[in-house]
């Protein structure tokens, strides 16, 4: 076995961090991860780090697996930034619209919508075409022009 001196390191960090998720999952990291494992060649570091050397390894990245149903292997990991990670969970709220899927989160990003809003629309019953396409303040005007008013003008 060769040696190495990575110990401490982002990557080193990285690889242990996989391991122990899997071996000693926590509440944390929920029930699914019982059932996550790793690929036995990644049982030792050396093997892991010349992977992570060959696959955009970049210490401001973190080790993600593509499918998060899917064990740790070559095949399943990434280094992505935690942006992207945050994305790429059991809970993310995933939206189709104009044929593309995208985490309601991005669609914010990319729309110029406040975090929270899509997804509020969305609770409140919208379609998904009036949620990403209607102007901010037209919902919130339309509500109070609609409301129900006594014969005064005030709001029942």
């Amino acid at each position: 076995m060769k040696k190495h001196d990575m110990y401490g390191t982002k990557m080193y960090t990285a690889w242990a961090n996989m391991k122990k998720r899997c071996k000693f999952p926590t509440k944390r990291d929920g029930d699914n991860y019982k059932l996550i494992n790793y690929c036995e060649e990644w049982e030792n570091f050396i093997p892991f780090m010349e992977w992570a050397n060959q696959n955009g390894y970049n210490e401001h990245l973190s080790l993600d697996r593509i499918n998060v149903h899917r064990n740790y292997t070559p095949e399943n990991c990434r280094w992505v930034t935690m942006k992207t990670q945050q994305r790429n969970k059991t809970n993310t709220n995933w939206t189709t619209y104009k044929g593309e899927t995208k985490a309601l989160s991005q669609w914010e990003e990319e729309l110029g919508f406040k975090t929270g809003t899509l997804k509020s629309r969305l609770l409140r019953g919208w379609t998904i075409k009036r949620a990403f396409e209607e102007e901010l303040g037209i919902g919130r005007k339309l509500a109070l022009e609609t409301r129900l008013r006594d014969n005064k003008g005030r709001l029942l």
